[in-house]
């Protein structure tokens, strides 16, 4: 069986068959987000050092910006052709997608490999900035803050999670110098306090807006 049928004939024609699909599956997704992740990285490390050689963060954020709008395009471009069609469908009931005979964990496993590929971009530019990388920067909050992005400015729009993103980050550094003016706490205690402050927004977003600012009501699902 082929790796996807629904995918483009170039697709088909460069990934071999693996007797081990699940495992095969798993190391294609992987194989893809560390070869797009090397490949942003040297890209970014030879942008930086022609457009900004007096300032690295202004080259890293030239190529943030450059990379995130390639990204955004490719998504719309997928969320809008038939294969996104699909994913929305399977989104909505998954008995109707399989009775009109589409595979519907396959296209599921595509979407992951996807967001795979898509984490292993994000995961090189976050390197880039950070210099070094280890096992202790990945603490839950990186999760938590990613989920929070995509709530806040709706589910299922690439749009409201650009907008999600910049109220996020732009809490973020405003409240870490206003806050400690004004909360008498340590700095420790500072950012578990912003924390308690995104739970308690979050708490109000889903009673008043479940949907997220941008999303759509109707496109609003819960898990069966």
């Amino acid at each position: 069986m082929q790796l996807f049928r629904s995918t483009p004939g170039w697709a088909r024609q460069t990934i071999p068959r693996l007797p081990d699909w699940s495992a095969g599956l798993s190391l294609v997704s992987c194989l893809l987000s560390l070869v797009t992740g090397l490949w942003i990285y040297q890209f970014a490390a030879h942008a930086i050092y022609i457009y900004s050689r007096t300032s690295i963060k202004t080259g890293l954020m030239f190529i943030s910006v450059l990379v995130v709008a390639l990204i955004f395009w490719g998504l719309q471009k997928l969320v809008r052709s038939p294969w996104g069609r699909v994913l929305k469908a399977i989104r909505e009931d998954e008995e109707v997608a399989k009775a009109l005979g589409k595979n519907v964990f396959w296209y599921k496993l595509q979407a992951l490999m996807l967001g795979g590929l898509v984490a292993g971009v994000a995961g090189a530019l976050y390197a880039w900035q950070l210099t070094t990388v280890y096992p202790d920067n990945f603490q839950p909050l990186v999760t938590f803050n990613a989920w929070t992005i995509v709530v806040l400015g709706g589910a299922g729009n690439n749009v409201g999670t650009l907008l999600g993103a910049a109220i996020f980050w732009a809490y973020q550094t405003m409240t870490r110098f206003i806050l400690a003016d004004i909360v008498p706490l340590d700095d420790a205690r500072l950012g578990a306090f912003r924390v308690m402050i995104i739970g308690l927004l979050l708490m109000v977003l889903m009673v008043l807006r479940p949907q997220g600012i941008l999303g759509k009501k109707e496109e609003l699902t819960l898990g069966r």
